[in-house]
């Protein structure tokens, strides 16, 4: 990963107390010993026992299923963005962060109402936006917030246009960070621009090795990546141009190369993409946990909510694992970097 120099903090006194109280939230994020030992518990109340002396204790006190085990860890959650939403700090930040939720319910709510059935994902109730207002406003035709709305439009006109429900999630995908991109940039913060920067990048690297699979459509359509990152549009097209045997080095001499060479090496023996997403995750949680050596500025309340994020999918990929009684070494590969 680039340095990124302490002193490209935005060192804004007028955030201190605000981050002092992110400080005492940073506390309360699990370690990363305490996912390993809920992996390895048989099943959801092994995980259960293992967040009792936790900051989650408290509202697992009635729990007496796996659903509502998952459903107590969504309420703190919850509690801990009323936290950040009522620092006097940068709010519409904080709504472009958590607008990830909105822009995910949407894309759930579309491909469902279009025909996709075999993934049906539950919504969140994460959101700016509650994700029971979301649904029926989309079913009564009613007006989205604005972001939403011009998103539902521009999908709607793809899909009449192409059918293609692959396309719809790019889309929606591409708009979500193009939206926080926005936002990001109309601040002076030298981190708020790498970290959306670094986002774009990590999505587009994805989407273009996926392109490679797309026989159909050789030639790439740039109008369905987001706009913005580091990397350059030849080096992403290499990804998709390249053979197998050079694959992993396309990337080598960037940021990214350490990783990704892990990820195309895994990716070309198994075809599968989650350990590129996992690592893509962990880079970013590596960048945002620099925040933690400044003391004052937005940035440490957009990394929290980065890494709060990471937090709920170890857990919610924890519980699903044992529904399905997946074993703990493979449980264990896929968890996302903690902060300690």
């Amino acid at each position: 990963m680039e340095t990124f120099d302490i002193n490209q903090f935005s060192n804004d006194t007028r955030y201190a107390e605000a981050v002092a109280r992110i400080r005492v939230l940073e506390t309360r994020l699990l370690p990363a010993r305490k996912f390993l030992r809920m992996a390895e518990r048989e099943d959801w109340q092994g995980v259960l026992d293992e967040l009792r002396g936790t900051d989650y204790a408290e509202p697992l006190a009635q729990v007496d299923s796996a659903k509502e085990l998952e459903a107590a860890l969504v309420n703190t959650t919850l509690q801990r963005h009323r936290i950040v939403r009522e620092l006097p700090i940068e709010s519409h930040l904080v709504r472009a962060i958590l607008s990830w939720h909105d822009f995910t319910n949407l894309k759930i709510l579309l491909k469902k109402e279009w025909g996709d059935h075999s993934r049906e994902g539950a919504l969140s109730p994460l959101g700016n936006i509650s994700s029971e207002e979301l649904k029926a406003r989309l079913a009564k035709h009613q007006p989205l917030p604005r972001a939403l709305q011009t998103t539902l439009e521009t999908v709607e006109q793809d899909f009449r246009k192409n059918h293609s429900l692959s396309r719809v999630e790019i889309l929606i995908d591409k708009a979500y960070l193009e939206w926080v991109r926005q936002a990001f940039y109309r601040s002076s913060i030298p981190f708020l621009h790498r970290f959306i920067d670094y986002r774009i990048d990590l999505l587009n690297i994805r989407h273009m090795l996926r392109w490679r699979h797309w026989d159909a459509a050789p030639k790439v359509d740039w109008q369905l990546f987001p706009a913005g990152g580091v990397l350059p549009r030849e080096k992403l097209e290499l990804l998709q141009k390249s053979d197998n045997e050079k694959l992993a080095s396309v990337l080598a001499f960037t940021i990214y190369g350490d990783f990704f060479n892990r990820a195309m090496t895994f990716y070309l023996q198994t075809g599968e993409l989650w350990l590129l997403e996992k690592l893509s995750d962990d880079f970013l949680t590596a960048f945002c946990a620099r925040t933690r050596y400044t003391a004052f500025g937005v940035e440490p309340l957009i990394a929290y909510l980065w890494v709060l994020l990471q937090e709920m999918r170890n857990i919610q990929l924890i519980l699903r694992a044992k529904y399905l009684r997946l074993p703990a070494e493979e449980v264990k590969q896929r968890l996302r970097r903690t902060y300690d």
